[in-house]
Formats: structure tokens, sequence, C-alpha cells
């Protein structure tokens, strides 16, 4: 008996000392996708040292490799950052209220009058209750101003499908981010539930 328990000790300090080293690159994966420089966050040697530190365990292997599948040059490119994405979202507003108010199959002139009344527009603001494009905007404006960024991408998607047109580059970028932003807190929740005592 004693000598099996003296065998399990070192196994023991062996998976405490792995599994800080797990939560510890998590962390590290976190700080940098939640970085606010302005641009895409490549994430491939902090994605990478999880992957390795994660084998054997069914649960980093099956978050890690989900993010693969979706986009296997994600952790290459990156992300953008949610500051990045909250400007862009302005822009994408604009394109939707302008064709809002652009009538169908107008030429010309009736694109400029959509610039135009979309330009004069005042925009609600807030939680306004409603299934208007302005009041979905006004609503998914709140949510990435709160930082809630799945929800905003469920009022966008939820827009009429004449002006999904407008959104696809914005929550394509939106989606990947979430994607791997859930994929962390997923990881980090697991670490900490299947090894409490790290330290």
């Amino acid at each position: 008996l004693e000598q099996g328990w003296n065998e399990e000790i070192p196994a023991y300090i062996d998976r405490t000392k792995r599994s800080a080293l797990l939560a510890s690159e998590i962390m590290k994966l976190s700080d940098i996708v939640e970085a606010h420089n302005g641009g895409y966050v490549p994430f491939k040697p902090e994605l990478d040292a999880v992957i390795k530190l994660g084998q054997g365990d069914d649960v980093v292997e099956a978050i890690t490799g989900a993010l693969l599948r979706t986009d296997p040059s994600l952790p290459s490119v990156g992300v953008p950052t949610h500051q990045q994405l909250q400007q862009r979202f302005e822009s994408m507003r604009k394109n939707v209220l302008r064709a809002e108010y652009t009538p169908p199959h107008s030429g010309f002139v009736g694109r400029a009058f959509g610039v135009v009344l979309g330009s004069l527009a005042i925009p609600e603001i807030g939680l306004v209750d409603g299934d208007t494009v302005d009041a979905r905007l006004a609503r998914a404006k709140y949510f990435m101003k709160t930082e809630l960024l799945e929800d905003a991408i469920n009022e966008i998607e939820r827009l009429p499908r004449s002006q999904l047109n407008n959104t696809y580059s914005w929550l394509g970028d939106a989606h990947r981010r979430s994607s791997v932003v859930q994929a962390i807190q997923v990881l980090k929740l697991h670490v900490d539930t299947a090894f409490p005592d790290k330290s």
C-alpha cells in the first residue's frame, strides 16, 4: 500500500504542475485576444502551447480542435479586437440605414435620396422596443458598447434579408471573435473545475 501511495505522488505532482501551466497558457491566450491594440490579434503561439499542454485532455482537445476546424488560418490571421468591431459597426450601421431609406430598384437618384435620408434620420438609442431596422441597430449598438458581442450579433442577424448584404463583412469577423472568446471561456471553466487546486 505504501509503495502504491509513493508511486502516485510523482504522478499527482506532474498533473498539478501541468494543469498550472495549462491554466497559465490559457490566461496568456485570453490576454492577447483581449488586447486593445486596434488591429487583428494573431494567437498561434499561445494556442499551440495550450494544445501541447492539453494533450490527452478530452475537453481541451475538443475545444481547440473545433476552433481549428472552423478556420485553420484563424490563429495566424487573428481576430479583430472588440474596439475595432465597435468602430466598424458604426460604418456598417450607416450603410444599413442608407439602404433602408433607398427605394427598391431605384437608380442613382434613389440611392442619393437614401444617403441623404439616412444621414438626416435621428437614430434610436439604447434598448428600445420593436422589430424595425432602426430599433435592432439601436439595441445592437448598445450591446457593442457594453461588450455583449453575441447579443449584438443576434440583433444584426435578425435584420431583414434585404439588409444583410451590408452586414456580411462585420458579421463574419464578429462571429470569428465570438468563437475564440467563447472557446477561451470554456477552457478557463474546464481548468478551474477539473483542477481546482492548481497552485
